[in-house]
């Protein structure tokens, strides 16, 4: 097996995961694909995660963070929990979201709200089962087998209210079995008022290319993108040192496949809310096509631990700004 320094080439942002193939997932109701450990050590593609007419929010967000998985620079390149402890999961969190579309002209427009609860895993062991119980009423949900994740997500809710109608404020408990963990009814509380309030201020991208601002339909792919955004002004360090407020920066193709990401939380690279730019290098996009990128600030409500399995509840705010690349499309599913 390789050595962590020969999968990890950081220069080249290069971190190859086990081969991945699509497997089928049912998620209230509807049938996606997302990507699996593939036994074979024949090449495919890492990248390939599809879902059509993809919405960016919680049951697509679920995809996404599925695609995200997906991608070669993040998985393998996890870092390894203490050798004394559990090593089957990675992070685990309950989250409400805010979603935000950012127009050519820069102005903010709230789409909608959701709701995800998901199990991260390092690959080490198998992850067996994986629910969520409800503040108030003590309802339980199971988490969907999705390989190295389980999830649960449901989205497209109309306003605050009707989100907290379904999913309130308040303590969830979470009980996890893998091969070598075992979560116990372990509280994240989501700490909120049920008002906008309770989520980070929507982040207004901006884009630059050779240190000037560049149009949403102007981005030359041969040249580096610096994607930078208003400050997470909210964002705070967490006072029991498991995460700082966080930022993730993600890539989509004409597909809706996640094609690049700024990283996952407990990996070798991830932003927090300190950060106020991410950069594409040259040549990552391709010519003529259009993307969508999402930055998502990231408030933590709560975090926790049991052993070393890292747990988090958060209000999430989401901005989503659709780009188009010169040039002429090497793609043709993606030309215009």
């Amino acid at each position: 097996m390789a050595s962590r320094q020969e999968q990890c080439h950081r220069d080249a942002d290069d971190c190859r995961n086990p081969v991945l193939e699509p497997r089928a997932l049912v998620v209230e109701g509807a049938v996606v694909e997302y990507c699996g450990t593939h036994r074979s050590s024949e090449p495919r593609d890492l990248h390939r995660f599809a879902i059509g007419g993809v919405k960016m929010i919680v049951i697509s967000r679920l995809l996404k963070l599925i695609g995200v998985f997906c991608l070669p620079a993040l998985v393998s390149c996890a870092t390894p929990p203490p050798a004394q402890g559990p090593d089957d999961i990675l992070f685990f969190f309950v989250e409400k979201a805010k979603n935000y579309r950012q127009s050519v002209a820069g102005e903010l427009t709230v789409e909608d709200y959701g709701f995800l609860a998901s199990v991260f895993g390092t690959g080490k062991g198998r992850i067996e089962s994986a629910a969520v119980t409800l503040p108030g009423n003590g309802r339980e949900f199971a988490l969907q087998d999705a390989g190295r994740m389980h999830a649960f997500g449901k989205d497209h809710y109309a306003s605050i209210e009707a989100l907290n109608a379904e999913f309130p404020d308040g303590e969830y408990r979470v009980a996890i079995k893998s091969e070598h963990n075992a979560i116990a009814d372990l509280p994240l509380i989501l700490r909120g008022k049920g008002s906008p309030d309770d989520y980070p201020p929507a982040p207004q991208v901006h884009m630059s290319q050779d240190g000037m601002r560049v149009r949403w339909d102007r981005i030359d792919p041969a040249k580096d993108l610096d994607l930078g955004w208003t400050p997470f002004a909210t964002g705070k360090a967490d006072p029991r040192k498991v995460l700082d407020d966080l930022i993730i920066v993600l890539t989509h193709d004409c597909k809706g496949s996640v094609v690049g990401s700024s990283g996952l939380p407990f990996t070798d690279r991830y932003l927090t809310f300190s950060d106020n730019r991410y950069t594409i290098k040259a040549g990552t996009l391709r010519p003529g096509v259009p993307y969508a990128f999402q930055v998502e600030h990231i408030r933590n409500a709560d975090t926790a631990r049991q052993g070393n399995v890292p747990g988090l509840a958060v209000y999430v705010t989401i901005t989503t700004l659709k780009v188009q690349t010169t040039g002429t499309a090497v793609d043709a599913a993606c030309a215009p």
